[in-house]
């Protein structure tokens, strides 16, 4: 990602992620996506932010809530992500 191009600082990547009763990803959709490259670039960086956390086991997030609060799933199971790549993750 090139920090310097101009107006990143303004791009705001939505996305809706689908979990899994067991706290996997089951799918990730961009919901803002535009046809500008850098746009492109940073909401495919953030949809595979959210993809890795299946790698990262018993560490992921996601997990966590399918652990810690299965008795909500309802509550969690779709989750609308808002990322800006200054701030450097989720807002």
């Amino acid at each position: 990602l090139d920090a310097g191009k101009i107006d990143i600082d303004n791009i705001i990547i939505e996305i809706r992620a689908q979990i899994n009763k067991d706290g996997t990803v089951r799918e990730v959709k961009i919901l803002n996506a535009a046809l500008d490259p850098v746009h492109q670039s940073v909401a495919e960086s953030a949809k595979r932010a959210v993809l890795i956390c299946n790698a990262k086991e018993d560490e992921s997030p996601f997990k966590i809530l399918a652990q810690k609060y299965a008795d909500h799933y309802g509550d969690w199971k779709t989750m609308h992500l808002r990322f800006n790549p200054m701030t450097g993750g989720v807002m």
